[in-house]
Parts: structure tokens; sequence; C-alpha cells
């Protein structure tokens, strides 16, 4: 879902993406969870670049970005594509090629939540895809994900660079973000 935003002269992007392809139809089988606002996406390569065009045609910066997908304690799928620690850290990796992209296109105090089961309990993943993206803040679950799309269950934790700490809510890790960007609560 992209939701504007604006603030002054900047016009912010808020984007929420879900795999395409979904064998056990977690997310839109039958219980039709996915609303027509959502970006589709197929892999990290479909994932950067709906993000960054759908940045360039509202002329506008991304503040908030969810990624949607399977995952456990040692990774997650950006669509079809595993991440984990080691595919973060490889520099010259396709995967951290294709998402350095997104740089360009964050806020200062932008946020990416990863709504995939148990990421949360790996620091190191989220520690890795702050350094990729740029050092965003990247916020996860430490439990699995049932239920609606949007927010978090469970003990949430959120990652910048180098350092960890708990979250009380994602509703209150949003409404800190809008704040720093003054953003409508």
């Amino acid at each position: 879902m992209s939701v504007r935003f604006s603030t002054g002269n900047e016009k912010t992007l808020q984007i929420h993406v879900i795999p395409h392809h979904d064998p056990v139809n977690y997310f839109y089988g039958s219980s039709k969870l996915v609303t027509s606002g959502e970006r589709l996406i197929t892999d990290t390569v479909d994932m950067v670049e709906q993000v960054v065009k759908l940045s360039r045609r509202q002329k506008a910066k991304v503040w908030h970005l969810t990624i949607t997908g399977h995952g456990n304690p040692k990774g997650f799928y950006i669509g079809n594509d595993w991440v984990d620690e080691s595919t973060l850290t490889s520099s010259k990796g396709p995967i951290v090629t294709e998402l350095k992209k997104l740089k360009s296109v964050f806020t200062t105090n932008a946020m990416v939540v990863i709504r995939a089961c148990d990421t949360g309990e790996s620091k190191g993943i989220l520690r890795a895809l702050s350094s990729v993206l740029g050092g965003v803040t990247v916020v996860a679950s430490e439990w699995k994900q049932l239920g609606p799309l949007t927010g978090l269950s469970g003990a949430i934790v959120q990652c910048k660079l180098t350092t960890c700490g708990s979250v009380s809510s994602i509703t209150h890790m949003v409404n800190t973000v809008k704040a720093k960007q003054n953003l409508p609560q």
C-alpha cells in the first residue's frame, strides 16, 4: 500500500510489499489478506524496481517499507529470494547489489519492517540489512506472524547498524518515526 504524506516541501511514502507467488496461499489464497493497495513482488529485483519507480513517479521519499514473507530465525524471503546474514554481508552478491539501490529513496529516519516469522531472533540479519540499506532502522519480531498484514505480533526488536533494542509496539515505533519526520499521526 502506498500512502503519501507531505511534510512541507518533501513528500513521503509508506509502502508494503508481499510475495506474488505463495505456494501455501498463506498471504492471499483463500484468506484474501492482500488488498488492492499492496505491491505484489516476485523477488528482490522486482521489489527494488517497484519501490524506486513508485518513489520517482510520486516524487516522494520512502519513510516506511514493510517487507512481508516467510521467515525463521535464520532469515526471510523477499519474494522468491532467501535472505540471511551471509547474503547480506556478501558485498558483491546480487541481492545486496539490488538492495543498495534503495538507499537513494529512503528518508533520513526511514524504517524497514520485516514481517516474517521469527526473523527478529537474529539481530545479525537486522543489523546487516540496516547497513546495506544505508543505516535505516530495521524492525522485526521474534515470534510467529499471524493475522492481518499490518503490524507485528510478539517480542519486537529494532536494529540500526551496530545496535539493537526492544520496542514496546510497532504502533509506537511508527509514531516515533512519523514524529521525527513531522508526519501526521
